[in-house]
């Protein structure tokens, strides 16, 4: 069983260690970030939402450490997550394919990039396609 809550501000530094150990982007103290630690408070995972402008995120981040990977800490941070959002809220998300599923669970659907797409996910898709070299699907959640 692990719990999810909010990261404090404090922890900022620690949860761009862990990004950096993978090679995402940092985390800021503007995005809402969640971390998942089992019942004697070790970390097991990490995830969060990023505002894009008034009514757009970004799903990101999602990073469970690999001895916990298949055990659900994933969803239970996303599910976390998508429960932080207002009813106006367009999320996106750019999983990399083989894990699209996932988040598809939560309501999440194809998305074609058009002009109404906002800069920072055009921007991400190249960053990601760049540094990991992996094209990755975007996901798109409205309520």
């Amino acid at each position: 069983m692990n719990f999810i809550r909010i990261a404090s501000h404090s922890e900022i530094e620690w949860v761009n260690s862990k990004y950096d150990d993978i090679g995402f982007q940092h985390a800021d103290g503007n995005d809402l970030i969640a971390i998942a630690e089992l019942e004697n408070n070790e970390k097991i995972a990490l995830g969060r939402l990023v505002r894009l402008n008034k009514n757009s995120l970004e799903l990101a981040g999602i990073y469970v450490f690999e001895s916990y990977r298949n055990k659900g800490a994933a969803k239970n941070i996303i599910g976390f997550l998508m429960k932080h959002l207002s009813p106006n809220d367009t999320v996106y998300c750019l999983p990399f394919s083989k894990i699209k599923d996932l988040y598809k669970q939560f309501g999440f659907i194809d998305y074609v990039v058009d002009e109404n797409t906002p800069k920072q996910i055009l921007d991400k898709c190249e960053w990601c396609e760049k540094s990991h070299n992996a094209v990755v699907d975007v996901l798109v959640f409205r309520r």
